[in-house]
């Protein structure tokens, strides 16, 4: 993510005399707001993680790792895996982190990592298959919209993160065509009001998944088993 975007300052910001350092002044600057986002993500994972909505945590923790691509979060995407049921997920997200860490981890905690990968392979093996819990249609429609809401509130940033950009662009000095400029201005603009969009519809869509998931089963949401 951070070399995409560091990519796209290059192509906005032409070199000049004194345009070395504005770049590497927007480029920090962009860096900051990815990172802040990426927190941001990350602090929602770990408050639903707490009150025990997984799905919505590994939304907000899969979020936060697209953004920073830091590999702790590796750690917490595995065990929020698990507490889902999901032990594959979970098994190769410990592999991963294990493997993008391993020279960086003391021999004790590569053998901690290690311990959680076997058993998280005996548990997921084929010869010992686990039924996942049958969930409610109610249940199964708070996850869809979860995961829509999710999905909407990702495409938000990259909207949001698109019209900095062009703002950044509009600011950094160098002489432009009017057409150009105000190419740039409606560009902006639409990003902009996209983002603002896509982010107060994903967060709707999400809330609406997070209070169905939170609602207390029904008596007619019971199988009862004569």
């Amino acid at each position: 993510m951070f070399s995409r975007l560091l990519f796209l300052c290059l192509l906005l910001f032409p070199v000049s005399s004194q345009g070395n350092a504005k770049r590497d002044d927007v480029a920090e600057t962009m860096v900051g707001i990815v990172d802040e986002l990426a927190r941001q993500h990350f602090e929602n994972g770990v408050s639903l993680y707490k009150n025990n909505l997984f799905d919505a945590a590994r939304i907000e923790f899969e979020a936060s790792y697209r953004l920073c691509k830091e590999p702790e979060l590796l750690i917490n995407l595995s065990h929020t895996a698990e507490k889902q049921g999901k032990l594959r997920d979970a098994l190769d997200y410990a592999v991963q982190f294990l493997e993008v860490q391993r020279g960086k981890l003391s021999e004790a905690e590569q053998d901690q990592v290690q311990v959680r990968i076997d058993r998280l392979k005996l548990l997921s093996a084929p010869s010992t298959p686990k039924a996942a819990p049958r969930l409610s249609g109610r249940k199964q429609a708070g996850i869809a919209l979860l995961a829509v809401g999710g999905g909407i509130v990702l495409a938000g940033i990259g909207c949001g993160v698109g019209a900095l950009l062009q703002n950044a662009a509009l600011r950094d000095g160098t002489p432009r065509y009017r057409s150009d400029y105000d190419a740039r201005v409606s560009l902006g603009n639409a990003l902009n009001a996209a983002a603002i969009g896509l982010d107060v519809l994903g967060g709707a869509v999400a809330v609406a998944g997070v209070i169905l998931l939170a609602l207390p089963t029904s008596q007619s949401d019971r199988r009862v088993t004569p």
